[in-house]
């Protein structure tokens, strides 16, 4: 990928896309090159946005961060074109990495001018452009009015709030299953599925004898198992999206039990650079835990050589009967990419109109063709390549499995001030996964230092932890 912003025109691919876009970023967001509440005053004092185009000939600017973020939106845009009989055209220009685009929105919204008319925004971004109380997207709730239960909310829109409204759209399912080595499992004797966290504990321990790195290899970052495992146990770091809860029960729970895979049984190892890939080409670990983009695109590309060994199944839960009352096989999403509107666009209408259409219709098959992205648009999986069996998958039919874990995700509170949060809480996170403190102690100290880091950023947060 190119260093340098590159405008890419609307006809035609420029290469066959075959494989899902990596990279949707889990590491902490870069701080915004200028406040945002500088950029949005800036967008708001450039006066109200002129009357909107819809002439059949509007021409819009779009970013994104990759070509294969733009690859399935350019056909999608054909088929709008001949279904409403317009003439849109859209410059598709590809800016470094979802970090860079992000704060270059910032930058062209504080200057009052240069700003695109539509932009793909990535969920760890997202907290960049929305701190302020006039944030400088778009919101799409009234054009989905009465169409919400056509998609998977919780990939589809829960990654993008904006004060209780929709302020991008998705369309990739990013809900996290198992995927296991079938053949590691069957010489191990293992039977399949594996319900509950306390059988991956056992089969962890009862797979090292072949697979020496355990069941999985598990990150020590905000983002990861540990956050899969916290949302599972009823916990996450924003309880019902506007309470700081780093240090809930759930959350020490689902740490405890890592340390304890991880350190005492020896069950999982902790990831470590290059090590976790080079574990997964040597048949060393049994199995991965993630979204379709880390399962499916991730190891595809970093493990090539071991298609068609692998199979996939639900989450294991807390308890044979669910959790926390959230019924039985729950799971929650990770990852995101949302295609945004700018407020101030003149051509805003059009705009919206575009990105609804295009995420809720046939045309999100684009993406699935080009990168195999399974969609948020409920209504596609009656297409029979949705049920087809996927090589990788050892032929399992794998969107079935896909469409029945995206049922119960429970939501990803991820929230603006995710580069604070991850930032201040990521060192305390990271200790405690290593066993370097007590899990009580290192969350307590996540909870406070990112506390302080948010009002040192302008947030206000009740001494409950929540936000005011």
């Amino acid at each position: 990928m190119s260093a340098s912003p590159r405008t890419e025109s609307i006809g035609g691919l420029e290469g066959a896309v075959t494989r899902r876009r990596l990279g949707l970023g889990v590491a902490a967001a870069g701080a915004a090159v200028t406040p945002l509440a500088a950029a949005c005053a800036g967008s708001q004092n450039a006066g109200p946005a002129a009357r909107t185009d819809l002439s059949k000939h509007a021409v819009l600017e779009a970013w994104v961060a990759a070509d294969t973020r733009s690859a399935w939106q350019k056909l999608a845009l054909d088929d709008y074109n001949k279904e409403k009989g317009l003439n849109l055209t859209v410059n598709w220009t590809r800016q470094p990495n979802g970090a860079e685009l992000a704060n270059k929105l910032v930058v062209t919204l504080a200057a009052g001018s240069g700003a695109p008319d539509m932009a793909d925004v990535l969920i760890n971004e997202m907290g960049k452009l929305l701190k302020s109380p006039s944030p400088p997207l778009a919101t799409f709730n009234d054009a989905l009015k009465a169409r919400e239960a056509d998609f998977f909310k919780g990939s589809f829109v829960d990654p993008w709030p904006i004060q209780g409204k929709s302020s991008a759209l998705g369309d990739e399912l990013n809900a996290c299953l198992l995927s296991y080595r079938h053949d590691i499992f069957q010489q191990a004797g293992i039977k399949r599925p594996v319900v509950t966290w306390d059988e991956a504990m056992d089969v962890g321990r009862r797979i090292s004898a072949i697979a020496p790195d355990g069941l999985f290899w598990t990150g020590a970052g905000p983002i990861g198992p540990f956050h899969m495992l916290a949302i599972q146990a009823g916990g996450g770091y924003w309880e019902k999206g506007n309470k700081l809860s780093i240090n809930h029960p759930a959350n020490a729970r689902a740490m405890q039990y890592l340390v304890d895979m991880t350190s005492r049984f020896k069950a999982a190892s902790l990831e470590s650079g290059t090590l976790r890939v080079e574990s997964i080409n040597a048949g060393r670990v049994a199995a991965d835990l993630g979204p379709a983009w880390k399962i499916v695109g991730g190891l595809q590309t970093s493990a090539p050589d071991t298609a068609g060994k692998w199979m996939v199944q639900p989450m294991p839960q807390w308890s044979a009967s669910g959790t926390s009352g959230a019924g039985s096989g729950v799971t929650t999403s990770q990852g995101g990419t949302g295609m945004a509107v700018l407020k101030a666009s003149r051509h805003r209408e059009v705009g919206v109109d575009f990105v609804v259409w295009e995420h809720g219709s046939k045309a999100v098959l684009h993406d699935f063709v080009l990168r195999q992205t399974w969609p948020t648009y409920k209504k596609v999986y009656d297409d029979p390549r949705m049920s087809e069996p996927v090589p990788w998958f050892n032929n399992q039919k794998f969107g079935q499995v896909v469409k029945d874990a995206a049922n119960s995700m429970l939501p990803f509170y991820q929230g603006v001030w995710w580069p604070e949060l991850s930032t201040a809480a990521g060192k305390h996170i990271m200790a405690g996964l290593r066993g370097e403190k007590p899990v009580r102690q290192a969350l307590d100290e996540a909870q406070n230092e990112t506390r302080a880091a948010i009002e040192a950023a302008g947030g206000k947060i009740e001494p409950d932890g929540t936000l005011r």
